[in-house]
């Protein structure tokens, strides 16, 4: 499985710790890591054996970083995935991904009444404010009149 998941990867996982951090709007760099080190607290010991405890005996389950985006720079990447591998955490997996995938899943016809999240999607996917992604590739330049 590669460090960083795709959508594909996803089916590969069967149970997960997975952790969200509210820092959407910055770049998973090493200046983040170095001024929030709370981001890795899940993944220790005694920590993730609560998780573990939680999901029964069935094998421990994967540790996932859900991360903002990673730097453009490879070099700047190369340096924040080596930290997370150092933390015994993987693997990581972009938001967009984890946000794309979802959307991917929801069906407009049926409802989510347990979830508000899920239902809120449902209903934005009905109106039409989720196009697919391959559709965008046609999408002319000009406005047609």
């Amino acid at each position: 499985m590669p460090f960083v998941l795709s959508s594909p990867d996803l089916k590969f996982i069967g149970r997960a710790v997975v952790v969200v951090k509210g820092w959407h709007t910055e770049t998973f760099s090493m200046a983040v890591l170095a001024h929030a080190p709370e981001i890795f607290r899940f993944v220790e010991p005694k920590v993730f054996q609560q998780a573990v405890r939680m999901f029964g005996a069935e094998g421990a389950p994967t540790k996932i970083l859900v991360v903002p985006a990673l730097p453009q720079a490879e070099m700047r990447a190369n340096k924040a995935l080596n930290c997370c591998s150092r933390r015994a955490l993987t693997p990581l997996i972009p938001f967009h991904v984890m946000l794309a995938d979802l959307i991917g899943h929801i069906e407009v016809n049926r409802n989510y009444q347990k979830s508000d999240l899920l239902q809120m999607i449902r209903i934005l996917k009905n109106y039409d404010f989720f196009k697919e992604p391959q559709l965008e590739l046609f999408k002319s330049k000009r406005k047609r009149r």
